[in-house]
């Protein structure tokens, strides 16, 4: 039996937006055990900022090299389960634009510019005015709460076929488990 896999530039793709994602998740809930203006807090405030700007460019390459290149995998079935797991995919792919979308607004929003790493800085066009501040940063915080959730439940569920429908699932994604 041939194994089905995703290419290699897909899986990379893949690891690399959950591995950015879980910093990025994590990252306030860390730097608010520092106080506010101190070095610490600041250098975790800035990678999180830069790390953001960095996901939108690994998720726009990630969504084009799909569309474009990306090896498309045979359905394991069609049932209403993978037809679930399907929309969930597209749930998570959405979340993560309308998150990206948030965060710069919000960062925008704060009078602060955005800054890649300090190879570059985009200033903010609003003044320091901006009284969306506290809804965009609460929709911030429940979109990712919401795709921390789907993420969650997709790993289970990729577990789930992995040790218990025994289907080796997993092996799509470049993981190679043996003794079952």
């Amino acid at each position: 039996m041939q194994k089905v896999r995703y290419d290699r530039i897909t899986v990379i793709f893949h690891w690399l937006t959950a591995a950015i994602f879980l910093f990025m998740f994590t990252s306030p809930y860390i730097w608010r055990l520092f106080e506010r203006r101190t070095p610490p807090r600041l250098e975790l405030q800035f990678l999180h900022f830069s790390f953001g700007l960095l996901l939108v460019v690994i998720l726009a390459a990630r969504i084009l090299w799909r569309l474009k290149h990306g090896r498309k995998l045979p359905a394991p079935n069609e049932s209403r389960l993978y037809v679930l797991a399907k929309f969930a995919h597209y749930l998570l792919y959405a979340g993560l634009v309308v998150q990206l979308v948030l965060g710069i607004w919000l960062r925008l929003a704060q009078n602060n510019p955005l800054v890649f790493f300090g190879f570059f800085e985009i200033p903010t066009p609003f003044d320091s005015q901006q009284e969306h501040r506290k809804i965009l940063a609460v929709a911030h915080d429940v979109v990712a709460w919401t795709i921390f959730t789907l993420a969650t439940a997709h790993a289970l569920a990729a577990l789930f076929h992995q040790f218990v429908l025994k289907d080796q699932l997993l092996e799509r994604v470049g993981f190679e488990l043996r003794g079952e």
